[in-house]
């Protein structure tokens, strides 16, 4: 049984380009996620490093 105006290879193709279009947004979603962590990472780092050169610099403990 074919439905009106649309042919059963028709309905396939849309099913598979949803199917494709489903995978990029999953995979574009990973790669979202793990540029945030990795930012997030250095950031956290950056803290890190200022809180230990801002506690250095005020009992003038600075090693170079």
């Amino acid at each position: 049984m074919i439905p009106a105006g649309r042919s059963i290879r028709h309905k396939n193709k849309n099913f598979y380009a949803a199917g494709l279009c489903r995978v990029f947004s999953f995979v574009r979603n990973i790669f979202i996620q793990m540029f945030v962590h990795k930012i997030s990472k250095k950031a956290q780092l950056l803290r890190t490093l200022d809180r230990h050169f801002e506690h250095a610099t005020t009992t003038d403990e600075v090693m170079l």
